[in-house]
């Protein structure tokens, strides 16, 4: 085993240095934003029937969010609402 030079040792000390820095901003993340966020998304493909969660996993419940009818008619743009094709203004 060679030994190494001065200054590749202190870039070495350098980036362990850098990586205990960041480690808890990237531990707190993880935990209190990208967990929980995966585990809506986990619970919204659970069906509901007959007002209860269902053991059945699907996407029907975005695609139900999806539908013209919901996504665009509902959506108001200065109190008009918008035109399910083009997602423009329709004329009052």
């Amino acid at each position: 085993m060679t030994a190494l030079s001065p200054e590749i040792q202190l870039d070495h000390i350098a980036r362990r240095r850098g990586l205990i820095l960041v480690a808890p901003a990237a531990l707190w993340t993880v935990v209190f934003f990208l967990l929980p966020t995966l585990s809506i998304l986990w619970q919204s493909l659970y069906e509901i029937e007959g007002g209860k969660v269902g053991e059945a996993m699907s996407i029907a419940n975005y695609r139900r969010f999806a539908e013209p009818a919901l996504c665009c008619t509902n959506l108001l743009i200065a109190g008009r609402p918008l035109s399910p094709d083009r997602l423009i203004p329709r004329p009052l």
